[in-house]
């Protein structure tokens, strides 16, 4: 038997905005499905599977790392330049720039969007 664990809602923070049944349907607000379509639909569009997950995987350690871009390739174990050109290809296809905090913030919200997307269009 499977055991799942019990979450309180006042410990689901930004998840609180998105409605998951009982029978683990997950209910999206047209809102932020608007956040995966402007700041990942296009990434992945663009990418192999393969590609998306490494860009991805950049981005999550990125802003792990307070967009420290050398913390970031230790972490990765790879060289600087690459972690940049990574990050670049990112901006390039998502049409953002992160030096600008607001699409910081919103690609924050995207990633911890998007295993909730993957769900979705694993069911569809």
């Amino acid at each position: 038997m499977e055991m799942k664990a019990i979450i309180r809602f006042s410990e689901l923070g930004f998840f609180k905005l998105v409605k998951i049944g009982l029978d683990n349907s997950v209910e999206i607000n047209r809102e932020l499905f608007n956040y995966y379509i402007r700041y990942l639909k296009s990434l992945k569009e663009y990418n192999n599977e393969e590609t998306f997950d490494v860009l991805v995987e950049t981005l999550e350690k990125l802003i792990a790392n307070n967009f420290n871009y050398s913390e970031t390739a230790e972490n990765l174990f790879i060289h600087g330049n690459t972690a940049r050109y990574r990050v670049a290809l990112v901006e390039k296809f998502c049409k953002i720039n992160f030096k600008n905090s607001e699409d910081q913030f919103n690609m924050m919200i995207a990633l911890k969007l998007l295993p909730l997307f993957k769900k979705v269009e694993s069911l569809t």
